[in-house]
């Protein structure tokens, strides 16, 4: 923790203490009567991403419009949002190749990119990788834009490479999505992230007829491959495993062996096993600690439905389906609830968004696929 926090520390105690000994005056009190299809077209802004949700936030997440995207082609053919995404990350990559993981809107600048985490000391990495794996997608359907992109593919590609030591993403804490938890210099789901952007480095390189870096990529991906294919097995967390399944790095099998390991009504971020992780002491002071185990992330849910249902297994999505049953005649969605009494979240630092954009649009692929599968 920085200084500044230690020195905040009795009145965030004391902050923490007032939500919870008077509940009634954070509670969650917005009221919707649209549709979650509506919800999220609400959110989605002229430059291809999505304001975070529904309580008028001015940020817009990288990582959220990754997913959304993601979600998005279980659904949707049009790539209009996602070349103007594509476009708009490419414009704000930085001199040295970063590629921001937010904009925001401040009083000097409307979208202002930011490239270091939160408490500005850290470079957050994971955006590089999603950028360069959403300019392959773009490609998939829309082939003219893939060589007005290569360079700025490269630039990313190049940015990441510095960070990379022995078949590893290297990462401080704080540098991506995993911000509560303690590790030793790297993260699986960032690792992946990495794999499957050199395999889009692979294809692009080769559809440009770059045969020198597409043999480069091809036996970078292949190490990448070797070393954590096998972390998927051994690891407890269910994201990296859930994108292992969609990117094919782990055959079909090990869908029923992940599922398995599932021990609740809801996906957590955490499952169950011999390890246990160990939360960062800024995640204990705020009160998140606990948020990759004890808190629902329905968004997690509903892309392995989807996912599910694209590989075949559309009796186990049915399943999961079922079991996120209270969230289908919701007003809206809140982007995390707490699994007792299915709730969102209402904490001092951690309250859950109204109108999540990316559990609204992992919600809709879900209910697409479920929809639209054969009987």
């Amino acid at each position: 923790m920085e200084y500044l926090d230690y020195f905040c520390v009795p009145f965030i105690l004391l902050y923490r203490f007032i939500v919870r000994a008077m509940p009634c005056l954070f509670r969650h009190r917005s009221k919707y009567s649209v549709s979650f299809a509506s919800q999220l077209d609400s959110l989605q802004h002229y430059r291809g991403a999505w304001l975070r949700s529904l309580d008028k936030t001015s940020e817009m997440h990288v990582r959220d419009a990754f997913f959304i995207h993601m979600a998005r082609r279980f659904w949707s053919e049009d790539t209009t949002t996602l070349g103007r995404c594509v476009h708009r990350l490419a414009h704000a990559i930085n001199s040295y190749g970063q590629v921001p993981w937010k904009f925001s809107d401040t009083w000097f600048e409307r979208l202002q990119p930011s490239y270091n985490s939160e408490n500005e000391q850290v470079c957050v990495v994971d955006a590089n990788a999603q950028f360069i794996i959403m300019v392959w997608w773009l490609y998939e359907k829309d082939t003219d834009k893939i060589e007005d992109l290569y360079l700025h593919c490269q630039r990313a590609w190049q940015w990441l490479q510095k960070r990379i030591v022995d078949t590893t993403l290297k990462e401080p804490e704080d540098a991506s999505w995993d911000t509560a938890r303690q590790h030793s210099g790297h993260t699986l789901l960032t690792n992946i992230y990495v794999c499957q952007a050199i395999r889009c480095m692979e294809l692009i390189s080769l559809v440009l007829d770059d045969k020198r870096r597409s043999t480069r990529f091809k036996n970078m991906h292949g190490k990448f491959m070797s070393k954590w294919v096998g972390e998927l097995y051994k690891s407890q967390e269910a994201l990296p495993r859930i994108l292992g399944v969609l990117w094919n790095m782990v055959p079909d099998s090990f869908i029923m062996s992940f599922n398995q390991q599932i021990q609740t009504p809801w996906i957590p971020l955490w499952v169950d096993g011999p390890e246990t992780y160990h939360s960062t002491l800024h995640a204990k002071f705020y009160g998140y600690s606990d948020k990759y185990k004890d808190i629902v992330w329905p968004w997690v849910g509903f892309l392995w439905m989807a996912i599910l249902v694209d590989r075949h297994k559309v009796d186990i999505a049915q399943a999961w389906w079922t079991s996120y049953m209270q969230f289908h005649m919701a007003d809206t969605l809140y982007d995390m609830y707490e699994p007792k009494h299915g709730r969102p979240v209402r904490r001092a630092f951690l309250k859950a968004q109204p109108g999540h954009a990316l559990t609204l649009a992992t919600f809709i692929a879900a209910q697409y696929k479920l929809a639209n599968s054969p009987a």
